[in-house]
């Protein structure tokens, strides 16, 4: 029985005008329930359309990367020459790819000669580093840039920054080192660059830290961390001009005596002191076990580590152009670009775009920075 039906039972029977009333609504109501039957019919109908366009896009995919993986097999095998390995051919093959458009050449051969003064003070110097990400990626299957990439990675130990940076002012005052907080990323970067400001090539140093508990756990912890520090740096700052204001520019500040700029360094400092109470950080290379990455570095994509002193710290030169980088063991190496990239010698997606990974080149167009560049590439020439 209905509601209606029931609040009738309650009122005297001649109440002829809630009766019409429930006639008309229960009338009503039987529309209403028709029209949800109706709209629920029509849901069930959408909910199957959308599982067959799911099954079907699906199997597209997965035919198409049937397809892929079909025709790289196929140009891997027309590919090789005769006794060759499938790894050789690959290299062969991305060595002989080379980068598009003049401005792109320009800024990787810039690149490349602030690259080689990077690691020539490093020689000279002791000082320890590697080559990272798209720079060793570059290094181990090209020799060279990526064709389509002009930017460049290496991680330092934080004590060998600190040596860094003392070098620099005191002994190499044609460069420097420019340190900014980034709101879109959220983080801070550390880049080595010329003293000349119309010049916009960079090295990218990603800081690393001792530590002499598992490097295994202490990178989990030290991902995890970074993922709160990322979150927490966006709320914490979220009022800031840093963060509100519509120019682009103003989401890159540099790290200097500002009042917002001092807040940065202690909201970092605090998070470091909170990772250090699971993960135990050392001052030096003896005695550590390995090394984390610091949580002010731009997230990876996909996490590479652990990274085990006894893998990392005994160094093998990689050949990159005419000179060398420094870099882990090549059996370290590849499993690191594994971690990160996934089949790193596959054909990637990127060198049929060719615009992803330009950061700078259109820069190139003005003729101060066209010759600042070529300054810069110039007095490379001398180097070893």
């Amino acid at each position: 029985m209905g509601f209606l039906s029931q609040m009738k039972k309650l009122l005297p029977v001649s109440s002829r005008s809630f009766h019409r009333h429930e006639e008309v609504s229960e009338a009503n109501q039987q529309k209403l329930l028709h029209r949800l039957d109706e709209i629920s019919n029509q849901i069930a109908g959408l909910h199957e359309s959308q599982d067959d366009i799911r099954n079907r896009v699906i199997w597209q995919d997965g035919e198409a990367n049937y397809r892929l993986e079909r025709f790289q097999y196929l140009f891997w095998q027309l590919y090789r020459h005769e006794g060759e390995s499938e790894e050789a051919a690959k290299i062969r093959f991305f060595h002989s790819l080379t980068p598009h458009g003049d401005n792109l050449m320009l800024m990787q051969d810039a690149g490349a000669a602030l690259l080689h003064h990077f690691a020539d003070i490093c020689k000279r110097n002791n000082l320890l580093y590697w080559a990272n990400g798209g720079t060793l990626l570059g290094a181990v299957r090209h020799g060279n840039f990526v064709p389509w990439d002009d930017d460049i990675d290496v991680y330092m130990p934080s004590d060998q920054l600190l040596k860094l940076k003392k070098i620099i002012t005191e002994q190499e005052p044609q460069f420097r080192i420019r340190v900014m907080w980034d709101w879109i990323a959220a983080c801070r970067q550390i880049r080595f660059m010329t003293s000349d400001p119309n010049c916009p090539a960079f090295v990218d140093i990603f800081p690393v830290y001792w530590v002499s508990s598992n490097p295994q756990t202490s990178g989990d912890k030290a991902v995890q961390a970074r993922l709160d520090f990322q979150e927490k740096l966006w709320d914490t700052f979220a009022s800031t001009s840093w963060a509100t204001s519509s120019n682009y520019d103003d989401h890159l500040i540099p790290d200097d005596d500002s009042p917002l700029a001092q807040r940065l360094r202690e909201f970092l400092a605090a998070a470091q002191k909170k990772l250090g109470q699971s993960v135990t950080f050392v001052d030096s290379e003896q005695k550590a076990s390995g090394f984390v990455r610091g949580i002010e570095n731009i997230p990876e994509p996909h996490p590479a580590h652990p990274y085990p002193k006894k893998d990392w710290v005994d160094i093998h030169p990689i050949k990159f152009r005419d000179f060398t980088l420094s870099a882990p063991s090549l059996d370290v190496t590849k499993t690191f670009l594994e971690r990160t990239y996934g089949d790193w010698l596959s054909l990637p997606r990127d060198m049929f775009e060719m615009q992803n990974h330009r950061h700078f080149a259109s820069i190139t167009e003005s003729q101060e920075t066209r010759e600042s560049l070529t300054r810069l590439i110039d007095s490379a020439q001398s180097l070893d």
